[in-house]
């Protein structure tokens, strides 16, 4: 099982689509940290400092940074960004247990003299993942929207602040939770970009975090759906071949275009691994008949090549 885990999250390289382009375009993506043994962003704007983060080579793609890892006040920073009506955050994060209470995730701050409130962010709290979008400078107004999460999985986590909708939004493996906001913008001090860690050592963030992305717009439902199927530019090909039928499932889910034997697992939007098969053209069906109505996701993998695929049960 150890094995098949360890090839099911040995992801290799990103796929950039030209949505998400690394070149800067007005109401787009501003920085982009791949994580992967450095913490340089892609755009050359916001490279991250680092105050103790440790690579590690079990991230969801490649290599990945952690936090913590029994310890606290481990955290990174970078230059102060300029934030407005709109903004969103994406990132790929797993979580160990013991979470702090408050544990800075990645956020802007304010207050004095590192920063006590979150201006934009994650954090966590009582075994939630809370995202929070402060709108003045007293913290008298802000929004928290927060999504239970499990231990010990990857998730790909993404925070959107839509001002001129009054709206904030939370994907987790793109399921989406939504909460009216009560304002339109963002208060926008000049501090700095924190990742790991609130202002105290005690307020850290315990576990891994994988391809970040930060835009100046608030990204759809069709966007994150986008970003998390993003893979390996080499899957391109293997994502176009493939299919699933019928797709919404009943009690059986084929799959169509396979040319040779790959590894897959179904999981639920917790994370949850609900089934493992060995699958090829001769053998290419999986068994949905006791899976209860719902959103699942499907991998197919192999040593070189990973595709995702969502899957709807009826």
């Amino acid at each position: 099982m150890r094995k098949v885990l360890c090839v099911f999250f040995a992801f290799t390289f990103i796929l950039i689509s030209s949505t998400f382009s690394q070149t800067k375009k007005s109401g787009d993506i501003i920085a982009y940290w791949k994580m992967d043994g450095n913490l340089i962003d892609e755009l050359g704007n916001y490279d991250w400092t680092n105050y103790g983060a440790i690579p590690n080579n079990n991230g969801m793609f490649n290599e990945c940074y952690e936090f913590n890892n029994g310890t606290t006040g481990k955290y990174c920073e970078a230059p102060s960004v300029s934030l407005h009506d709109e903004a969103s955050i994406s990132c790929w994060i797993y979580f160990y247990p013991d979470q702090m209470f408050d544990g800075g995730i990645i956020l802007k701050t304010h207050g004095s003299p590192h920063g006590d409130q979150t201006v934009f962010g994650f954090q966590t709290g009582n075994n939630q993942i809370i995202f929070t979008v402060t709108h003045n400078s007293s913290n008298s107004n802000h929004t928290n929207l927060q999504v239970p999460y499990n231990v010990n999985t990857w998730y790909h986590l993404v925070g959107v602040f839509d001002g001129p909708n009054e709206e904030l939004r939370v994907y987790l493996n793109t399921v989406k939770y939504v909460e009216e906001s009560n304002g339109d913008v963002i208060y926008n001090p000049n501090t700095k970009l924190k990742m790991g860690m609130q202002k105290y050592a005690s307020r850290s963030f315990r576990g891994k975090l994988d391809e970040i992305r930060l835009f100046d717009k608030a990204l759809t439902d069709s966007e994150v759906e986008e970003l998390f199927n993003m893979t390996n530019i080499a899957n391109m090909d293997l994502i176009n071949e493939i299919s699933l039928y019928p797709n919404p499932c009943e009690d059986k889910l084929h799959i169509e275009g396979l040319t040779g034997q790959y590894n897959t697992i179904l999981y639920n939007v917790n994370g949850q691994i609900l089934y493992e098969k060995t699958v090829n053209k001769h053998n290419n069906s999986i068994n949905t008949s006791k899976l209860k109505k719902g959103v699942y996701f499907l991998r197919l993998f192999d040593k070189e090549r990973i595709v995702i695929k969502k899957v709807i049960k009826n």
